[in-house]
Formats: C-alpha cells, structure tokens, sequence
C-alpha cells in the first residue's frame, strides 16, 4: 500500500523493459522510410539491438560458473579459464554497424559516422544480392496486382527508382 492507503502495484523491470520496447518497435515499424537506405540499415541495427536484448536470461550452474570462480580464486583471472575460453566469443552483441572501438581507434581509422557506414553497407547488400526462384504464375500474379493497384489511384512509393538503378 502507498502512503496514503491505495494499493499500488510495481511492474517489475524486466516487464518495463518489454513495454518500452514494443513501443520503441512500434514508433519504429510507423517511421520506416523507404527512401533512404542508410536509415533502413541503421533501424535494422537498433531492432538487432532490441531482439538481442530480449533473449531470456538462461540461470544455471553454467551460467552462474560456480566452478570457474573456485578455479580462478581471489587473486586469478578469469580469461585463462576454460569457462571463459569456451563462452568468449558468444558472450556479447556483435553490432551490425556500431562502431564500439575507442574514439581515437576509430578516428584513426577514418572516423566514419554511422550514416557512413549505413551507406557502405547498403550497397553491399544491393550487389550481393541474388533474386529468389519464384513460379512464374506467381511472379505474373503479383505484377497483375501491382498494376491494378497503380490503375486504381494507389500512393505513388517514395522508393526513388533512379537512385537504385543508378546502384546498379
């Protein structure tokens, strides 16, 4: 009960966290812009950041490593140890464009900005891409709908077709 005798409830944090982030995808999912790859890049690399940090928290006697804390002791290091050896390379986020190196790292490697990187990216991902197999009747078909929808007055796209072809 509150100070003044009303029931009060506290979600606990984790629950707060969910809520603020199906809000932050939400507000997302509502603003994608079409017209500007670099932003697609960068929303695909904070949606990565969401779902990684929605992963259940697995708790056990692995996770927790009992035995790699009795193994190192007060006065050891942890990196010598198998269960670090064994976890190290999975244990944290790898960023799809994130540059978490240090600023003067960074800078001396060209100090790129992430709209820098997003562009770098995107035109990777636009060579290296290679079309599905898809059934002709069904290729057919979704153009036949495509046209009936540009017929009947549908919004014309933002997607700027020069700048892809001009990509190409």
């Amino acid at each position: 009960k509150s100070r003044n005798g009303n029931l009060t409830f506290r979600l606990p944090s984790n629950m707060i966290a969910k809520n603020t982030m199906i809000a932050i995808l939400r507000r997302s999912a509502a603003n994608i812009n079409p017209a500007s790859f670099e932003k697609f890049i960068i929303d695909c690399e904070m949606l990565q950041q969401i779902i990684y940090t929605r992963r259940p928290t697995q708790v056990d006697e692995s996770t927790l490593a009992v035995d790699a804390i009795a193994e190192v002791g007060p006065h050891g290091h942890f990196f010598g140890c198998d269960h670090t050896q064994q976890r190290y390379r999975d244990a944290f986020y790898t960023p799809l464009l994130s540059d978490w190196r240090n600023y003067e790292t960074w800078l001396d490697d060209g100090g790129l900005w992430a709209h820098q990187r997003a562009t770098t990216q995107y035109k990777t991902v636009l060579q290296e891409y290679v079309e599905p197999p898809m059934d002709p009747a069904i290729r057919e078909e979704l153009v036949a709908f495509v046209d009936r929808r540009k017929a009947e007055g549908a919004q014309k796209p933002i997607f700027n077709a020069e700048k892809y072809q001009a990509l190409k």
